[in-house]
């Protein structure tokens, strides 16, 4: 509005009233200096005719940050301020930051900021998974995952300022996050320790024939079997119970007029046989040794007792004598004793009213001759 009528070669004085929102832009007319954005008072220059003065209105536009999702990617310059223009954009380790002037006379903000992340890759070794939570927030942490192939596990975990793990470990959290990195993951197999099969022997099993997989430990020498343990590795079971037969030898001594042999070598804690075989004319008479009883004369076989350790069985031999008669004179009167048998031992004399008669019996199992006589006169 302005004053008028207005004496000719006087000025006069108008007035912008913007509607809320907008302010005055400018304002001219009728020989005075437009004004400048946001005066709202106008004076003429000196009014030597009719004229108009002209106001023009301009929106006023306060600045407002846009809200920003999270991103690993700086933001789209156009999208930051809703309304208002982006300015002093900067990139910072956890955050965009920016500014939104406002227009017309409107406010600016200053303190616009979205959150920035970050990338975190995984490089898992052969035999195994990882995965991680990605993109993560500038500055926080996140958590991977490994899953080992079956028959194996996580050696190592490393990356992305996190402290490396120890073998086993399948969670890993990284350090603070303050720029793409990577996660790296190793793998190791399980070896399940596993008894193997020693033949049966005198002599302990060398140490490398003792476990199919794992470590031998814990050898020892019982008496009837060898006993070790074979420890597993990388996290696999031990086996605790793995054994093999223990043996032992059996030695021969054999006496003069025979020979003797005997099962060899023995289970520990089982028994052996032994067999004697007597030279012609002659007969065992006794095998002993290696805890076992003691034969009889005659006996040509034998068991030990139970084999604890290398030990000999021993055999002895004797003639075999066979009864047989003499043959006196006949006489009167009866034969010396001394005379009767030419062999063995003379028994049951008898005399009868023709004859002297007698038996002559053997000794060490030799024949027995009943029969023997003489003439009696």
């Amino acid at each position: 509005s302005c004053t008028t009528p207005v004496n000719g070669g006087a000025t006069t004085t108008c007035t912008s009233t913007p509607n809320v929102g907008y302010r005055t832009a400018s304002i001219s007319g009728c020989n005075g200096t437009a004004t400048a954005p946001g005066v709202n008072n106008y004076t003429t220059g000196a009014i030597i005719g009719d004229c108009q003065v002209s106001v023009n209105y301009e929106p006023v536009i306060n600045g407002h940050c846009t809200l920003i999702a999270p991103s690993t990617a700086a933001p789209a310059i156009s999208a930051l301020c809703s309304p208002g223009t982006a300015a002093n954009f900067a990139s910072g380790i956890n955050n965009f930051t920016w500014d939104c002037d406002g227009a017309g006379g409107g406010r600016n903000v200053t303190a616009c900021s979205s959150i920035r992340q970050y990338n975190i890759t995984t490089n898992a070794g052969a035999n195994g998974t990882l995965s991680c939570t990605t993109p993560v927030n500038g500055g926080a942490t996140t958590t991977c995952t490994s899953t080992p192939n079956n028959g194996y596990r996580t050696a190592s975990f490393s990356g992305c300022n996190g402290t490396a793990s120890g073998p086993g470990v399948n969670s890993y959290t990284t350090g603070a996050i303050v720029g793409d990195c990577q996660v790296s993951s190793t793998y190791e197999a399980m070896i399940d320790g596993m008894c193997a099969t020693p033949a049966a022997s005198i002599t302990a099993p060398a140490n490398a024939t003792l476990c199919s997989a794992g470590t031998a430990v814990n050898f020892a020498s019982g008496i009837s079997t060898f006993t070790w343990a074979c420890n597993g590795a990388n996290g696999g079971s031990n086996v605790t119970t793995c054994s093999s037969i223990r043996q032992y030898t059996v030695t021969t001594n054999a006496g003069a007029n025979g020979t003797l042999s005997c099962t060899t070598p023995v289970n520990g804690g089982a028994t052996a046989s032994c067999t004697s075989t007597p030279n012609a004319g002659y007969r065992t008479a006794s095998i002993s040794g290696c805890n076992g009883t003691a034969s009889g004369p005659g006996v040509n076989s034998y068991t030990t007792g139970a084999i604890v350790g290398d030990c000999q069985v021993s055999s002895t031999y004797e003639a075999m004598i066979d009864g047989m008669c003499a043959t006196p004179a006949a006489s009167i009167t009866a034969p010396a004793n001394a005379t009767l048998c030419s062999a063995g031992t003379a028994a049951n004399f008898a005399s009868g009213v023709n004859t002297f008669t007698w038996a002559c019996n053997g000794a060490n199992g030799g024949s027995n001759v009943t029969t023997c006589s003489s003439i009696r006169q």
